[in-house]
């Protein structure tokens, strides 16, 4: 249903909901709890593929892969919609808003109910992603735009050129709704 190819590895969003990602692990970005190579030896494929472990309940709609980070948009049956990101925190682009973290979805205890929903704001529902090399985008609900993570080349649109999105007032802007929407003029809304 969905597929998008990163840095070295390829996601899958299969029917049902299930996301499958092969490749290069090294960072986490497959979300299976592995940090090694997949697809480069055989009996890996297929069956064998672990689906990105996100947590329970919830199904991949859209699958994003940066250059060694991943972001998914989740829903579960009741109605719920969020957005989790795996890979390499580095630049903030996961969204963790926690300065401490280095990688999710990489090893046991790093995945599934683990991974925090990235916080975009109060009632601020995801409905498109994409990663870039250092840097996420979310299209919210209502057609805003949010980008986080690093901006050297002012790729989030934000007018800074520090990474953005990561916590303890280390940077300009957090997560939620301290992270600001990008303005894209008035005809864009």
């Amino acid at each position: 249903e969905d597929v998008t190819a990163g840095g070295q590895f390829t996601c899958v969003v299969a029917e049902g909901g299930r996301a499958k990602c092969f490749g290069n692990g090294w960072a986490g970005q497959l979300g299976n709890g592995r940090m090694d190579h997949i697809g480069d030896e055989p009996g890996e494929m297929g069956d064998a593929l672990v689906p990105a472990d996100l947590g329970d309940g919830l199904r991949v709609t859209q699958a994003s892969a940066g250059f060694d980070h991943t972001c998914f948009i989740l829903v579960n049956d009741e109605g719920f919609q969020g957005l989790k990101c795996v890979g390499s925190a580095d630049y903030g682009k996961l969204g963790s808003s926690d300065y401490t973290i280095k990688f999710l979805g990489h090893a046991e205890g790093w995945t599934g109910d683990a991974v925090p929903l990235v916080d975009l704001g109060d009632e601020a529902v995801p409905e498109q992603v994409s990663c870039g090399l250092h840097h996420t985008c979310a299209v919210i609900r209502g057609g805003a735009l949010k980008c986080w993570g690093g901006s050297d080349g002012g790729q989030l649109g934000l007018g800074v050129k520090e990474p953005q999105g990561i916590g303890m007032n280390k940077l300009i802007f957090e997560m939620g709704d301290e992270l600001p929407k990008v303005y894209l003029g008035w005809w864009a809304s």
